[in-house]
């Protein structure tokens, strides 16, 4: 019996030891991925790194708002100089405020000595463009969220641009500011813009430029590899009545996460044109598709986010590109993009424009508020519920029914809108269906004077989706304490400001910093009004009387407090 259980016992050692260093394994082999990823990242974000000196002059000093840069000393060919300035230019979406165009002077070997630059916006002007357009990208900021994977992000801010942008037919705006405040531009304004979304969620990012095509895109950095994005392309545009036009809410997706190959076939060859494709950086496209692009490629209403799920109409084609099915679905990404088709959705088959062909396809459209998804055949909206997974019908009756289809949704400052056309290739009418929806209310936070705007259903309590912290400074920290009013249920408009308690690392009057209050701080702010920039003082305790200045009246308070006096410190 004894001899039994020392076998059973050793037998339990020689099973736990098996179980914890197989566990070590797998745990080695998942940090090692984890770390293999990151390391991945990072030399991708290191590759789009311009450590030439001439960039950051040329950087500091457009920020300067110099009108003339010497780059003498660097010795830069025309070529090359050229080269630096699309780096500075496409690297940063926010020098919006200068003109592109630019002249330059050249030495007697042809290098490049003085880039002289002119500005759309100078002084006060630039000031407050810069603060707009600082407000207008943190309300694109606040639609995506930190806890979704790049791929998800670079999804959803391709769709959300190609749905809610239009295309400049004039060419006349090709900067980012003009771009998120206007609704419109040229390619280099959707580059722009893209470039500068991907660098706030931390997704290495650059461009892709062709001076024979006269356009530019992107290129971006997932699951290891590098992939095109033209998100201008895949903004659809029909030629109608002599003129362009836009087709709101709709997102194509063929010129989405390509390789290599597909590229150049898609941005040179089909179009008669010789490749002169030229980087932000030497990067090596995937040579292969991404995995998961039979998810969207035929896809042409945008993917959106609701209720932390990602939802879109799927397509699926046959070997000859024939579109055989499509189906409202939940696309699970973190499964492999396993894909939860709720409901098949109809063909239609349309004549080609030139009645060369018929062809079929499905031609629905979807939006979110946040919560529900819409979406739509040619004559009827439904509305899932993200939550419930429940789905109605919507209302349509404001519609008109007379030879026209239903091709795309948006939703639009607490409106669903619904776009109509008798055919795909003609100009897209908007209907606001005013009775689909619950009534929305406008719910603005207000965070340390930064204003997020949101919709929210009547009769829900609010959230705030963004982060409340604020930024300390000078010894002083800051901790939230709630919302000025208190949060109630949505039946009005509301504004919620946050409200914060003030917390002081240091002990006021401690201007000498040596953890009490004695005649050793008069001495030491003393000698920090005779000689600021040498004095050795505790900065965030120079003010000991609290009007935000530091004078001969803040000695004579902490002399007064020594004495005995009831005064309060700051």
């Amino acid at each position: 019996m004894n001899e039994t259980k020392k076998y059973l016992s050793r037998l339990t050692a020689f099973l736990l030891c098996a179980v914890l260093l197989f566990g070590a394994m797998v745990t080695g082999a998942f940090a090692d991925e984890e770390s293999q990823a990151l390391s991945e990242k990072e030399a991708a974000e290191a590759l789009l790194e311009n450590d030439h000196p001439a960039y950051a002059t040329l950087c500091s000093d457009i920020e300067e708002g110099r009108r003339s840069v010497d780059i003498s000393s660097y010795n830069l060919s025309e070529y090359e100089a050229e080269r630096m300035m699309e780096r500075v230019v496409y690297d940063h979406p926010e020098y919006f405020y200068l003109n592109v165009s630019y002249s330059y002077s050249l030495d007697w070997q042809g290098n490049v000595t003085i880039l002289y630059f002119t500005y759309h916006y100078e002084g006060e002007a630039r000031q407050v463009a810069i603060e707009e357009y600082e407000s207008l990208m943190e309300d694109l900021y606040a639609l995506g969220s930190e806890e979704w994977s790049d791929l998800e992000t670079v999804l959803f801010y391709h769709d959300y641009l190609a749905a809610h942008y239009a295309y400049d037919a004039e060419l006349a705006i090709f900067d980012a500011y003009t771009f998120v405040k206007t609704g419109e531009g040229v390619c280099q304004s959707y580059a722009l813009v893209f470039d500068a979304l991907m660098s706030h969620y931390e997704i290495p990012c650059t461009f892709a430029q062709s001076k024979n095509l006269n356009h530019i895109w992107n290129l971006v950095f997932l699951d290891g590899e590098w992939y095109y994005v033209d998100v201008t392309w895949d903004d659809p545009m029909v030629y109608n009545r002599g003129e362009n036009v836009d087709r709101p809410g709709s997102a194509m997706h063929d010129y989405f996460l390509l390789s290599a190959s597909e590229d150049l076939e898609a941005h040179f060859t089909s179009r008669g044109k010789q490749s002169d494709l030229f980087t932000g950086a030497e990067i090596t496209p995937a040579a292969k598709a991404h995995p998961y692009s039979h998810v969207w490629k035929d896809a042409t209403a945008p993917f959106v986010e609701a209720g932390g799920h990602f939802y879109g109409i799927v397509v699926s084609v046959d070997q000859g590109g024939k579109v055989e099915s499509a189906r409202f679905a939940e696309v699970n990404f973190d499964k492999g993009a396993q894909i939860t088709g709720y409901e098949d959705l109809p063909l239609h088959w349309f004549v080609a424009g030139d009645n060369s062909h018929a062809y079929p396809g499905n031609y629905s459209g979807l939006c979110t508020d946040g919560r529900y998804v819409y979406y739509s055949t040619d004559s009827a909206v439904y509305k899932y519920d993200s939550k419930s997974g429940t789905r109605s019908t919507v209302d349509c009756s404001a519609v008109d029914g007379n030879q026209t289809r239903i091709y795309s949704l948006r939703f639009e400052q607490g409106k669903l809108v619904a776009y109509t056309c008798p055919n795909p290739n003609g100009s897209f009418v908007g209907t606001v269906l005013e009775n689909a929806l619950p009534v929305y209310y406008t719910v603005t936070w207000v965070v340390d004077e930064d204003e997020f705007v949101f919709y929210v259903e009547e009769g829900t309590v609010p959230s705030f989706p963004g982060s409340t912290f604020k930024e300390g400074e000078n010894g002083i920290s800051y901790q939230f304490m709630g919302w000025d009013p208190m949060i109630v249920p949505a039946h009005a408009d509301a504004t919620y400001t946050a409200i914060y308690a003030v917390i002081k690392e240091y002990l006021p009057g401690d201007v000498s910093g040596d953890g009490e209050v004695s005649i050793s701080d008069v001495t030491a702010l003393l000698n920090y009004l005779s000689s600021p920039d040498t004095a050795q003082v505790n900065l965030a305790a120079i003010d000991p009387n609290g009007d935000g200045g530091t004078t001969i009246s803040d000695v004579t308070i902490l002399l007064n407090y020594l004495a005995g006096e009831a005064v309060e410190l700051n």
